[in-house]
């Protein structure tokens, strides 16, 4: 009996393993994203409100979101296996990534007053809008 339950659990760590694996980079990145999202929200709180305004109860909001992007993620694994498809987990992981790092940049804005975003998009002269070349122009 007890190598009947070790053979299946090893059997089901094989099969879970090999699940997450195709994305675990990606869930690797995501985890990354969200907590330097949340490291930079509390640096922000700290600094523009005070030590006394960082709440338990934002950072629990930090990991429902994680938690709802980890089952995104595998509700979309499992939609790659179901209909055959490779791209599935890239396009949410890379949505999913950018989204959070325009989150922290928003916040990075209001700690440093410059955004990322705008330094790396202005480092690409062919890349700026219209309005921003007409208001440099005066």
């Amino acid at each position: 009996m007890k190598t009947y339950i070790a053979t299946v659990l090893a059997n089901l760590t094989i099969v879970i393993a090999a699940f997450f694996a195709p994305m675990s980079s990606f869930l690797l990145a995501i985890g990354i994203a969200v907590a330097l999202d949340a490291i930079v929200a509390i640096g922000a709180v700290i600094k523009l409100e005070g030590y006394h305004k960082v709440q338990s109860r934002r950072m629990n909001d930090t990991a429902i979101k994680t938690i709802v992007y980890f089952g995104a993620m595998c509700l979309a694994r499992s939609l790659e296996i179901v209909m055959e498809v490779d791209w599935l987990v890239r396009v949410l992981g890379g949505y999913l990534i950018l989204i959070q790092m325009k989150s922290v940049d928003e916040k990075w804005e209001k700690l440093f007053g410059n955004s990322i975003f705008k330094v790396i998009i202005n480092s690409f002269p062919n890349m700026k809008r219209e309005q921003d070349k007409e208001d440099t122009n005066g």
